[in-house]
């Protein structure tokens, strides 16, 4: 664990030089930029909060912007910055959910709003174990890996809040996902499990459920765009996260999920998820 100061909110002054990377988003708006500085890193958060990281100490300095959330560099923290801090140093964070259920682990991995939040909420509330929302923490074990888990607690839109846990969240903003505490009618798996199966995400545009196996090839592509990678002109580094990926890809069953973003919908999915882990545990 990185050691964290967050300092007091400041105006987003220009930077000195341009960023070497940026996270876009599905809209194509630029999410954070990664600059370069004399020690380390500093990621900006466009409109949200600056994080300078110092590569040699590992220590993490935030500066939130001006007016925004009291939660949110927290958040950033937890889920963007300490995932690729530890995949920087040689761990396995994908940016996903997943949940427990008794063949082991279900890994559900998307881009933003692309509905695993609200999926892994979805399974928890029909008896799966909730492991984790928007990383997904990964440890290698002799022919397998353990998904390890996280806090009991969603980061839901206000709409995804009240169909699943019939929760009002105070002066909902329909573009900015809160933290709802699991209620205590939802299991949460204390311990980590094992990794089952992984579930890439379409992008909604399936007219019906649809599952279909990927190859690893099919797969290592598509996990790719879901790692968080810290510096991505480092070619030790990538080169080292490809391989481990490559070996995730060949270790566990990668799925193709795709399904229409309706709440109705996730019903018929939960049980086409269950009745394709049971289609292969039959064919172990």
């Amino acid at each position: 664990m990185s050691e964290f100061q967050l300092k007091p909110a400041r105006n987003q002054a220009p930077l000195l030089c341009d960023p070497y990377d940026s996270w876009i988003t599905p809209d194509g708006d630029a999410k954070a930029g990664f600059y370069r500085q004399a020690d380390g890193i500093v990621i900006r958060f466009y409109s949200e909060a600056d994080f300078a990281i110092n590569l040699t100490a590992l220590t993490v300095t935030c500066w939130p912007a001006l007016d925004v959330d009291e939660a949110l560099p927290a958040n950033l923290f937890t889920n963007a910055i300490t995932p690729m801090l530890s995949n920087y140093q040689g761990g396995l964070n994908l940016h996903g959910s997943a949940v427990a259920g008794e063949a082991g682990a279900l890994a559900f991995l998307g881009q933003s709003r692309s509905g695993k939040t609200t999926l892994a909420g979805a399974f928890a509330s029909e008896g799966f174990g909730f492991l984790t929302e928007d990383v997904v923490d990964l440890q290698s074990e002799e022919g397998g890996y353990l998904v390890q888990p996280k806090r009991a607690e969603l980061r839901l839109f206000a709409d995804s809040a009240a169909h699943l846990f019939s929760t009002d969240m105070q002066a909902p903003d329909d573009e900015a996902k809160r933290a709802v505490g699991l209620p205590a009618s939802v299991k949460t798996a204390a311990n980590a499990a094992t990794l089952h199966a992984i579930f890439l995400l379409g992008d909604g545009s399936a007219q019906a459920t649809t599952i279909q196996p990927i190859d690893a090839h099919q797969a290592l592509t598509q996990l790719l765009q879901h790692s968080f990678i810290l510096d991505v002109e480092d070619k030790a580094l990538l080169k080292a996260h490809f391989a481990a990926l490559a070996d995730l890809a060949d270790a566990v069953p990668c799925y193709a999920l795709d399904y229409p973003r309706e709440f109705a919908e996730l019903p018929r999915v939960i049980e086409a998820v269950k009745a394709q882990i049971e289609r292969r545990l039959q064919c172990k």
